[in-house]
């Protein structure tokens, strides 16, 4: 892999065939199997690293005061997205968009608080999938004829993946891209025309990875019991004392949620910080000292917690699972920002 990827970007090509081996095995061959596919992951590794070792410019209103709205809007744009990508960077040109719609005041408190702008990308995010027709309409064979032919994969997926992640969330990056390289241009055209056959698709590709963790057609019980075998050493290495517990609470998670944390070590290293976290709030930092009964109360599922969410600044009715009567009793998504990874 490293020689094919050194040939476009010879100066950072041992940290981009790296994040590359991150992938599925039967995925990186396909990479060496297309020239063009290669090349399209290669360019989004590349535009990964630039994001995460440039640091935002700083926030300063007094540079912009008196300057057209146009003006400003580029200028919080262009300090804000880097920010939104971290946490949602497929999204991160639609969210930026919806929250510089956001009134001054509060626009500069997401720039002051982490804590706010996490609320309202996650917020934002939900939002998208909800309104997923109005903020990445299904596009015609000229709309995609007009973008170079090493950009259209991108274009097709930036309408694909909000679908995707409306049915699988946690999973949505992981099949997205295996769709991408595996169906032509057409039929993911046709995949974003029809509710059903994207259902199927995604269904399908989840069931391939549940087969390659080898839990497939397996009962419920029996797939949790693997997946914790395969979740206690790794959480072990992180809190030895807790590792039962923690892994405990982390299991009641779905099982694609946990697939994905087995998959990579920096996600699951967050959702143990997460779990141990919970275990603090409750229990206190001595929780290793406590009686298995006195920290039953905090072995609540991590789903739960992370459904708790704020109350949003858009409107918006709760998903009940059916896309299509969801986004008919929505109202309208303000216009996002050209979408950039």
């Amino acid at each position: 892999l490293y020689p094919h990827v050194a040939r476009s970007r010879p100066e950072i090509a041992g940290r981009i065939t790296s994040m590359l081996l991150e992938m599925e095995n039967s995925e990186v061959l396909m990479l060496l199997q297309s020239e063009q596919h290669l090349q399209a992951k290669v360019d989004e590794a590349r535009r990964l690293l630039e994001l995460y070792s440039n640091v935002s410019p700083p926030v300063n209103p007094a540079e912009i005061a008196g300057q057209p709205p146009e003006v400003q809007r580029q200028y919080f744009g262009e300090r804000l997205y880097p920010r939104v990508a971290r946490y949602q960077p497929e999204l991160a040109g639609k969210i930026t968009g919806m929250l510089l719609g956001l009134e001054r005041h509060e626009l500069l408190e997401v720039f002051e608080s982490e804590q706010t702008l996490q609320s309202k990308v996650e917020e934002a995010r939900r939002i998208i999938l909800l309104h997923v027709d109005e903020v990445a309409p299904p596009c015609t064979a000229a709309e995609l004829a007009e973008q170079p032919p090493e950009l259209q994969k991108q274009f097709l997926g930036e309408r694909l993946f909000p679908r995707v992640a409306y049915h699988q969330p946690v999973l949505a990056g992981k099949i997205t891209g295996t769709l991408l390289m595996e169906m032509t241009n057409e039929d993911l055209m046709e995949l974003l025309k029809s509710k059903e056959m994207l259902l199927d698709q995604v269904n399908e590709a989840r069931r391939v990875i549940e087969e390659n963790a080898g839990i497939a057609g397996k009962p419920p019980a029996v797939q949790k019991q693997i997946i914790g075998e395969r979740l206690f050493p790794q959480v072990l290495q992180y809190y030895p004392l807790l590792a039962g517990k923690l892994t405990g609470m982390m299991l009641e998670m779905d099982n694609s949620d946990l697939l994905v944390l087995l998959d990579s070590s920096q996600l699951l290293k967050d959702k143990v910080e997460e779990a141990k976290l919970v275990l603090d709030t409750t229990c206190g930092p001595d929780a290793h000292l406590l009686t298995d009964e006195l920290l039953l109360q905090a072995e609540q599922p991590l789903a739960d917690i992370e459904a708790q969410q704020p109350t949003p600044w858009f409107a918006e009715p709760e998903p009940t699972g059916d896309l299509e009567s969801e986004s008919s009793q929505a109202s309208p998504v303000l216009s996002p920002l050209a979408e950039g990874k």
